[in-house]
C-alpha cells in the first residue's frame, strides 16, 4: 500500500521526504541490529518506520520498530531483530530485506495492528511487496544473516 503523495495531500508542499538506510552496512548482519540513517522534509503526521521480510517472499512484511526517533535529520531504530518469526530464529544464512520508510500516522496504524497480533504479525496489505510509504520515501537493502 503506497501512501498518499504530497500532490494529493497539499499542492502547496512539493518537497517530498527522503530517507536513507546507512547502518548496518552488511552484507552479513547478526540477528540483533541498530538501524540508522538520515531523513529530510518530514511533515507533521509523518514518521520513520522499519520493516523486514524474507528476500525470497516479500508478501509477508513485518514491522520492526517504529516510529524511529528522529533528531537533526538523523534517525535510529534500536534493537531490531532480523529474521525472527514467532520468537523462533530462522536459518542463520537466510537472506532478508530491510526497508526504512516515511509513513503517515494513518499508515502506522496498520503496522501497530500487525505488532499487536498474537500470530501472523505481518502487514495485511503487503501484496505490493513493499511496506506503506509516502511518495518515494523508502529505501531497502538485502542482508544475509550470519
Amino acid at each position: 500500500m503506497v501512501g498518499p503523495t504530497r500532490d494529493e495531500t497539499s499542492k502547496e508542499l512539493s518537497n517530498s521526504p527522503t530517507i536513507t538506510l546507512e547502518k548496518p552496512e552488511g552484507p552479513k548482519i547478526p540477528e540483533k541490529n541498530r538501524l540508522e540513517g538520515t531523513v529530510s522534509a518530514l511533515r507533521g503526521g509523518e514518521m520513520v518506520w522499519a520493516f523486514t521480510a524474507s528476500a525470497e517472499d516479500r508478501t509477508q512484511i513485518y514491522p520492526l520498530f517504529g516510529p524511529c526517533p528522529v533528531k537533526d535529520g538523523e534517525w535510529a531504530c534500536p534493537y531490531s531483530f532480523i529474521g525472527e518469526e514467532e520468537g523462533e530464529p530462522v536459518d542463520k544464512k537466510s537472506k532478508h530485506v530491510i526497508w526504512v520508510a516515511v509513513i503517515t500516522d494513518l499508515q502506522a496504524a496498520s503496522a501497530v495492528q500487525a505488532l499487536g497480533k498474537q500470530s501472523e504479525r505481518y502487514i495485511e496489505e503487503s501484496a505490493a511487496q513493499e511496506p506503506p510509504h509516502v511518495d518515494d520515501a523508502i529505501e531497502s537493502k538485502i542482508f544475509l544473516r550470519r
